[in-house]
């Protein structure tokens, strides 16, 4: 819990973004996490590791940010910082970009408690940026059945 950094690299650029956590949405969010809370995830393998690391595969729906299907290990102390090297593949996103498939280094690390005005949940994007990620990785809800008014049905 608190402001973490995140330091995430495609091998051609790196972004920074900052994460407000909670205990709540740490475990929501987290991939450890995932583990006790995959509701959104058809597949979540994590194995621990002789060295103490974790190696994870996971397939899960992640609403609006699409399917993502990712394999890879997370190392580090996970209470001060953690590295994850994941290959990812995203389809189905609403924003196109994150769509496709990548290899990414991410190496986090705890920065502070939570600034004045950054709710639990939300991360700021490069360029400041603000976005929710519990509602971005919420389960997509079906969609209500349409209903037509008795007086409109189609002509026999």
């Amino acid at each position: 819990p608190g402001l973490w950094e995140l330091r995430i690299s495609d091998g051609e650029s790196v972004q920074v973004q900052r994460e407000c956590l909670d205990a709540a949405t740490d475990q929501r969010l987290s991939l450890i996490g995932r583990q006790t809370n995959d509701q959104n995830c058809q597949k979540h393998l994590m194995t621990r590791q002789p060295d103490g690391s974790w190696r994870f595969s996971t397939v899960c729906d992640m609403g609006s940010g699409g399917v993502v299907s990712a394999e890879g290990v997370a190392t580090g102390d996970f209470a001060t910082h953690y590295q994850m090297k994941v290959e990812q593949s995203t389809t189905g996103a609403a924003v196109p970009m994150l769509n496709g498939n990548r290899r990414l280094v991410i190496d986090a690390a705890w920065v502070a408690e939570c600034p004045a005005g950054m709710k639990p949940g939300e991360a700021e994007l490069p360029g400041g940026r603000r976005i929710n990620m519990v509602e971005i990785s919420a389960p997509p809800q079906p969609s209500a059945p349409v209903v037509q008014p008795a007086d409109s049905a189609a002509p026999q």
